[in-house]
């Protein structure tokens, strides 16, 4: 088995998106079977009650955590996290995901899109959302993210085994360590799906 994902800027950029409100991307979306995905400031283009409309359209899990509703200081999607157990050479893998948006972008779609939401902490969020995971009994804790600073985010963070991140239209692939001095890897595919990155998962020794 596999996860296909993606970390943002995904339902719109391009006319064929935009012309029907990112509806056209949720088809392919859903025809590729992606797993999971993040927010990015672009996914936001149409409003807040639009991206959760597309997401349902796209049958994907939007994991995006950090993103709060004003109205109840609760998390505004549905799912805050995404697991599953694979075989790899005759024994189990957990795997868990979770995603955060980086607040300092809020100002890169217009105000209006998210009027009725904030944004948490991603540093806070994403070490509370590892330590769930792995309370959860995760092997493999995945971060997926919006930002423009991966390594930094990275780096800050702790108890992350692997980062996947977007918004930058740059290709990465490095370990850089974390907060608790362990490596964390960290990979971005550039944009406009030019690139995609092939994630190969082994049983921690």
């Amino acid at each position: 088995p596999d996860l296909v994902l993606a970390s943002g800027a995904l339902f719109h950029g391009q006319p064929i998106a935009t012309l029907v409100q990112g509806e056209s991307v949720a088809e392919l979306i859903r025809a590729c079977g992606y797993d999971a995905v993040t927010a990015g400031n672009h996914d936001w283009s149409y409003g807040a009650d639009r991206l959760k409309e597309l997401c349902s359209l796209s049958d994907v899990s939007m994991l995006t955590g950090n993103a709060i509703a004003d109205a109840t200081d609760k998390a505004f999607f549905d799912e805050e996290f995404y697991t599953e157990t694979v075989q790899i050479d005759g024994q189990e893998l957990k795997v868990g995901l979770f995603g955060v948006f980086d607040p300092s972008l809020k100002g890169d779609t217009a105000p209006r899109n998210i009027e009725a939401l904030y944004f948490t902490d991603a540093v806070v969020y994403a070490n509370e959302a590892a330590d769930a995971l792995r309370a959860q009994d995760c092997d493999i804790v995945i971060g997926l993210t919006h930002t423009h600073n991966p390594a930094g985010l990275a780096a800050k963070g702790g108890g992350v085994d692997l980062w996947l991140s977007g918004h930058e239209p740059i290709l990465l692939d490095e370990t850089v360590p974390d907060a608790n001095g362990e490596g964390t890897r960290v990979g971005a595919s550039g944009d406009y799906l030019y690139f995609t990155s092939l994630i190969v998962l082994s049983r921690p020794v």
